[in-house]
């Protein structure tokens, strides 16, 4: 019985001790933790979506980021420029405002069904204005999420966009 008793007692204070180093592990101690190196992991991919984000606005052709269903979340300054569409008016499927009528739906169609399948995607259309719209996107893919989104742009040849 004593034997026994003292067998438990062992188990239970080894158990102890690894729950109490887990534990340890999961608070910061400057730099030497689990959870040191996950804010470190962190930080770090905070610096370089930002780096990207701040790149990608800063780049002289339209360009966007678009979800796994194909609605816009993203666009910058040279996208707002070419279009004329503000940010917010070009986000989701806003930018299909400035596809001429007669192409706008077939380039919707397009566009809806490789965005979800995680095709590449090289289309020649026409704007509102006349002008000629290239468009390239490439998805967005993880191993263990899938599609999850897409980036691309859109390349504009003509004069500038006329209102009316």
């Amino acid at each position: 019985l004593l034997a026994g008793s003292v067998l438990a007692i062992s188990r239970n204070w080894k158990a102890l001790r690894l729950v109490s180093e887990i534990a340890d592990q999961m608070q910061p101690n400057g730099g030497r933790s689990l959870m040191d190196k996950i804010n470190a992991i962190q930080d770090s991919l905070d610096a370089n979506t930002a780096i990207t984000s701040v790149t990608m606005d800063l780049i002289g052709h339209p360009m966007f980021k678009a979800d796994s269903n194909g609605h816009l979340i993203w666009v910058n300054r040279q996208f707002i420029h070419e279009t004329e569409l503000d940010s917010a008016d070009s986000l989701g499927l806003g930018w299909l405002s400035r596809v001429h009528h007669e192409e706008v739906g077939h380039v919707r169609e397009v566009w809806l069904a490789a965005i979800p399948d995680g095709r590449p995607l090289r289309m020649q259309f026409s704007l509102a204005d006349k002008r000629t719209a290239y468009l390239e996107v490439l998805p967005l893919i993880s191993q263990k999420h899938g599609v999850y989104g897409a980036v691309g742009t859109l390349r504009i040849e003509g004069g500038s966009f006329i209102n009316g």
